[in-house]
């Protein structure tokens, strides 16, 4: 079937199921019309339950507890199903995680090897990152849309709004990336037009469209080929593929480090800048990580307020080596550089 290889074991039963991106660096099927989903009538149109997507590692529990604490706080009746894609996680943190939202559904899909090309870790980037791309493989079949989320973020506004964003036919909207070159971007791999280049830390996706236009598979291949001139790796990828056809969602919706600092957030063009209010979503973009005391971040209060909230407070703190000096500082900082409403 084009676009998704099915692995079986030796009686016939179906094991695991993927993207077929290898194809893609052959030429791809020959009718890109040729899908092997079967598909189904229901959930073609987003109904009261949200689901909710993380690619993560083992590293990456803890905070993605922190993402699940804040959402919950601003939106405690959500109706969630929780997806996550991860290449190996113990039960016991499974259970932990799970704890975080007990009302929630949750959905684990672990990932192989095969299922994703060669990835070499840089800088903060590791393999995790990619894992997105299995989604439309992975998630059910009734999963048309959802949200997907980066685990390095603070929730701070109620998600049912972001949900009920009107993609008007994208395969997926998405927040002007805060730092990159869109002309740059755009001038290397000789894309058309004026179109800008999007953060993938938050992501509104047509879940649907992108299985029947095989666009993972595609960003899987694009990545293969040309992974030594990605820096941002999938995201690279899709704004590769989606240049000029994606949704813009308000930049509340994905604050990152550059919009959080109000002197470089004076100098970004207008539509990249945050001018102030509430904020629906805080994402820790770069190294500069809240929980990396020797890194600076101006908001990092409102990930340790998320992360009091959970069971994995005292583990991270530890690790982090967070003391009471630490959270004054927090605090002091918060005071002075925090949004205006």
């Amino acid at each position: 079937m084009a676009w998704i290889v099915e692995e079986t074991d030796a009686a016939g039963s179906r094991v695991n199921i993927r993207p077929d991106w290898q194809s893609f660096l052959a030429g791809g099927p020959a009718h890109e019309g040729e899908l092997g989903y079967r598909m189904t009538a229901s959930g073609a149109k987003p109904g009261a339950r949200i689901d909710l997507a993380f690619g993560i590692n083992t590293t990456f529990i803890p905070h993605a507890a922190g993402v699940l604490a804040s959402l919950r706080r601003h939106a405690p009746e959500a109706d969630l199903r929780v997806i996550i894609v991860h290449d190996g996680i113990e039960l016991a943190l499974k259970k932990r995680l799970e704890a975080e939202a007990p009302a929630a559904e949750f959905l684990w899909e672990e990932i192989g090897d095969a299922d994703l090309p060669p990835f070499i870790d840089h800088e903060h980037f590791n393999r995790s990152t990619m894992f997105r791309f299995a989604l439309d493989t992975r998630a059910p079949l009734d999963c048309r849309r959802v949200i997907y989320l980066d685990a390095d973020l603070t929730v701070c506004d109620d998600i049912r709004k972001l949900w009920a964003f009107d993609l008007a036919g994208a395969p997926l909207a998405a927040v002007t990336d805060g730092y990159a070159d869109s002309a740059a971007f755009a001038g290397k791999w000789s894309l058309a037009g004026t179109g800008e280049y999007f953060n993938a830390g938050v992501l509104l996706l047509d879940l649907q469209q992108i299985r029947e236009r095989g666009l993972f598979a595609k960003a899987l291949a694009f990545y293969a080929a040309n992974a030594a001139e990605l820096p941002w790796n999938d995201q690279d990828c899709l704004n590769y593929l989606l240049w000029e056809e994606w949704a813009r969602l308000e930049t509340r919706w994905n604050i990152q480090r550059s919009m959080a600092l109000a002197d470089v957030n004076a100098k970004l063009p207008a539509h990249k800048r945050f001018n102030g209010g509430r904020p629906g979503i805080v994402h820790y973009t770069g190294p500069e990580k809240p929980w990396v005391v020797s890194q600076y971040h101006p908001w990092g209060l409102l990930y340790w307020r998320a992360m009091a909230r959970t069971g994995f407070y005292r583990e991270v703190a530890h690790k982090a080596g967070i003391g009471l000096a630490d959270h004054l500082k927090l605090w002091i900082r918060w005071l002075r550089h925090q949004p205006s409403a």
